[in-house]
């Protein structure tokens, strides 16, 4: 090989580099990105707020069941200490394991349905989300969003958190059991 080829060489693959560059120039130009706070929809939305509410309430009737089924064991054991014969003790004591088998049902029982909630809300929300996120992104015409939490630095990229949760709050609840039910029109009654 002479000098002169290998010259030839490294100026075409010089020059096809800076084609490469600049054209990678031109497509990151071309790039609108935009990020979003997830943490703040979840926090602020009516609607993610009213389905936890709903979680809650589950929980909260589940520990209520569970404190009176612990009350009802707690004086069935005074009634055990106070029993004088076996008969009374062994009729006292079957209730007793009854009554434990009872709340260890209800606390699986409470379990599961929590899980199923916290999986249905998740759904629910992750499907819509995304096709509102989908939405807002088109169109501002941007070519890629990224949560807030994921970019080490943000000077000028778009923030469409505000836009994304206007939307949420405006789109009908998802179909589903877990839907919180619509509040009753003011003056309608039937």
């Amino acid at each position: 090989m002479t000098a002169r080829s290998g010259n030839k060489i490294l100026t075409i693959a010089l020059l096809a580099l800076l084609t490469a560059i600049w054209s990678g120039i031109a497509v990151a130009a071309d790039l609108k990105v935009a990020k979003i706070n997830m943490q703040i929809i979840s926090s602020k939305s009516k609607r993610i707020q009213t389905a936890y509410q709903k979680m809650q309430q589950i929980q909260n009737e589940g520990q209520a069941k569970l404190a009176a089924m612990a009350s009802d064991m707690k004086a069935l054991q005074t009634k055990l200490e106070a029993a004088k014969t076996k008969d009374e003790k062994d009729k006292i004591e079957k209730e007793l394991e009854a009554k434990s088998e009872a709340a260890e049902s209800e606390q699986q029982s409470v379990r599961v349905k929590l899980s199923l909630e916290q999986t249905n809300i998740r759904n629910r929300f992750t499907s819509e989300l995304k096709n509102i996120i989908e939405k807002t992104a088109k169109a501002k015409g941007l070519s890629a969003v990224f949560e807030d939490s994921t970019l080490l630095y943000s000077s000028g990229i778009t923030d469409i958190t505000d836009d994304v949760l206007k939307e949420l709050e405006k789109a009908e609840p998802a179909a589903g059991p877990a839907a919180a039910p619509a509040a009753p029109a003011k003056g309608n009654k039937k």
